[in-house]
């Protein structure tokens, strides 16, 4: 950023052309030229839908971050937001929304990125208004779903005493604020459950996602992937399995899904940890989802 050998800026255009055959499904050779101030521009021509979009990238990111200051990288990407000395905050934003595109930006290990597109997608305006819903594991975000959010969404396998003392009570705040009630809100929360006829399987397949059982300490200032990969392999299979209801048994599952029912949740997911998640869909929907029907519709 301190000087143009820093910056990269490729430009993708893509033009109107009526189409004519074969030829134009094919994306054209880039044209590749550096302005005097270092800046290397990448042209990408294609034809086959009338948009425009334009990237540019610096080579800069949190690698370039001193020690014990992780985040500036990210924070100087919302920083570029903000206005520039031609432009207002929120100004450059607004031409692009006026003219019917959309805009982001992204911070990676090595560089910064943004990006805007023109005419990109038109959508039509939907019938009803598309409900929101806000998923939070604190009491902020929670007052926060209950205040504006048409929905409200967690994850089970955590403390009995975060949903009994700290998600529902606050949303019930958020609610109260809004001038609603619990049962307007569509209550929505992930069970992680394994389920198999065969145990050990149950059990096993809980590793893939063992890194949910990682506490905050041994996961704080973890940033390489493959290092939290062997942190989370390292854990015994007992501990991997803390977070999900594993057994065999149908009327287990029914038992330990049931405190979340009395909570007030109304809408659940089941998420499944193993790969077979074909397998996994048969079995629940044949040997759990009946009784749990049964039981509480």
């Amino acid at each position: 950023m301190k000087s143009a050998k820093f910056l990269v800026c490729v430009g993708v255009a893509v033009f109107f052309t009526a189409l004519t055959g074969p030829a134009f499904s094919k994306i054209f050779n880039p044209e590749t030229f550096t302005l005097k101030n270092g800046l290397q521009v990448v042209v990408i021509p294609n034809h086959r839908v009338p948009v425009v979009t334009h990237s540019i990238y610096y080579r800069v990111g949190a690698i370039d971050e001193p020690p014990g200051k992780s985040g500036l990288a990210h924070f100087f990407e919302h920083l570029m937001f903000k206005g520039t000395k031609t432009l207002k905050p929120g100004q450059f934003s607004a031409i692009v929304a006026r003219n019917g595109g959309r805009e982001n930006a992204f911070t990676t290990h090595d560089y910064t990125g943004y990006y805007q597109t023109v005419a990109a997608t038109i959508y039509d305006r939907p019938a009803r208004q598309i409900p929101i819903y806000i998923a939070a594991a604190g009491p902020t975000a929670t007052r926060l779903a209950g205040r504006i959010g048409d929905g409200f969404i967690t994850t089970s396998g955590k403390a009995p005493e975060l949903y009994q003392e700290t998600l529902i009570p606050n949303l019930q705040v958020g609610l109260e604020k809004s001038g609603r009630h619990m049962d307007d809100l569509d209550k929505m929360i992930e069970m992680k459950v394994s389920f198999d006829t065969d145990h050990e399987r149950a059990l096993n397949d809980t590793r893939h996602w063992a890194a949910l059982a990682l506490s905050p300490e041994e996961k704080t200032g973890v940033e390489d992937p493959e290092e939290m990969e062997k942190l989370a392999d390292a854990l015994p299979v007992e501990r991997a399995a803390s977070r999900w209801i594993v057994s065999t048994d149908p009327e287990e599952h029914i038992e330990k899904i049931e405190p979340y029912l009395e909570l007030g949740f109304n809408h659940l997911v089941f998420h499944a940890p193993g790969p077979d998640q074909v397998r996994f869909q048969r079995l629940y929907a044949k040997e759990v989802l009946p009784r749990l029907r049964k039981k509480f519709a």
